[in-house]
């Protein structure tokens, strides 16, 4: 009801004889409370766990939060002791863990964001944590194994890092993930439209910002050498040497550019031969077939746990680079041709950067409790 929206929260479980429980309150416990508000009144009595009043001051206080500001005041008196609620005797299986104050003190804020579209299930999945501090490497490789997407962005709103995880390895550049952090943090208002924020990131300070309907984000161009095409990739790829127009390398991804857009959509990989041989990542492209995309590509990575990408915004990089100079063109739209799909918008600058575009749609919001 109201109750559990008023900020100070004092009292918040009902007088049952001797015992009266006060609760530390943040915007992602509400559930919680209440549903131990539904819980505790069919319950003649609870344990208690007791912690003093500056144990929780201490640990709690990065958690308070109403209405995505910070919220922090004296909730108690200073002699005052707080009760948080405990069901270790209550002889049945409970929704909590020994404690509710334990709940509340884990608690992430997660998405899911599709990435380089405007509908949900199609473009790229990326799971993306807002932390108030950079939490530890192993966790957060832990995060994106759980998440299971291609990668899984952290972004700590202290520093402004940010970071990337498929479920294998952190990776060094990620534009879809990149995208979604920015559509994240438009969504909870914590940065406004047009306004430029930098991102710390293992590829140096990357600047992105909402516009309109879309999100850019300002990226390294990757330039892409020609390299001698190892023939038992292809195989493994299911690739005809006679398709290939050009080999090369971008970075540590292998490149290849195809006679036509039909062998781009018809490639069916043999992903545990692939992954037998070294590799980081394959990618796939050649000229479009429609006119409203200048190129299509895919891009296969089965060695950091991600057989096909749906859309991979910094292979895009490498890719605008070599498009532009076959179709003397600057500024071009691309397809991906993964089987969810999706569009990415590029102009490529003059200081050896590109600027990528796209939309975003988030499809989960929730809390993850570690």
């Amino acid at each position: 009801g109201n109750s559990l929206k008023d900020h100070r929260m004092a009292g918040l479980a009902p007088n049952m004889g001797s015992f009266r429980s006060h609760l530390v309150y943040s915007d992602t416990c509400l559930e919680i409370a209440s549903a131990y508000l539904k819980f505790s009144l069919s319950k003649a009595f609870c344990s208690q766990k007791v912690y003093r009043k500056e144990e929780v001051t201490s640990l709690n206080k990065q958690f308070m939060k109403v209405e995505g500001e910070t919220f922090y005041q004296e909730l108690f008196e200073p002699s005052e002791k707080v009760l948080v609620p405990s069901t270790q005797s209550l002889g049945e299986k409970s929704i909590f863990q020994d404690s509710l104050y334990p709940v509340i003190r884990n608690m992430i804020d997660i998405f899911q964001v599709d990435s380089f579209t405007d509908k949900p299930f199609t473009g790229n999945p990326a799971g993306v944590c807002i932390l108030e501090n950079e939490i530890d490497e192993t966790t957060m490789q832990n995060i994106a194994m759980e998440m299971a997407v291609s990668e899984t962005a952290f972004c700590s709103l202290n520093t402004m890092r940010l970071r990337w995880f498929s479920p294998k390895v952190e990776v060094s550049l990620c534009g879809h993930a990149t995208l979604a952090t920015t559509a994240v943090l438009y969504y909870k208002k914590l940065i406004k439209e047009n306004q430029a924020i930098q991102f710390n990131t293992l590829s140096g300070s990357l600047s992105v910002k909402a516009v309109n309907d879309c999100i850019e984000m300002d990226f390294p161009l990757i330039g892409v050498e020609p390299a001698a095409n190892n023939k038992i990739r292809l195989q493994h790829l299911g690739i005809d040497e006679k398709d290939v127009v050009f080999a090369g390398k971008a970075g540590e991804k292998d490149f290849l550019h195809l006679k036509n857009d039909r062998l781009i959509r018809e490639i069916s990989p043999d992903f545990e031969r692939l992954v037998s041989i070294p590799g980081r990542s394959v990618i796939v492209t050649s000229v479009s077939s429609l006119p409203e995309f200048d190129f299509i590509s895919r891009n296969f990575a089965p060695w950091i746990g991600v057989n096909e990408d749906p859309v991979t915004g910094s292979t895009h990089c490498a890719l605008a680079y070599y498009w532009s100079g076959i179709l003397k063109k600057s500024s071009m739209t691309a397809f991906q041709a993964s089987e969810r799909g999706g569009v990415v918008n590029m102009k490529v600058m003059n200081n050896n950067r590109i600027k990528l575009s796209g939309k975003a749609t988030i499809t989960i919001e929730g809390v993850l409790k570690i």
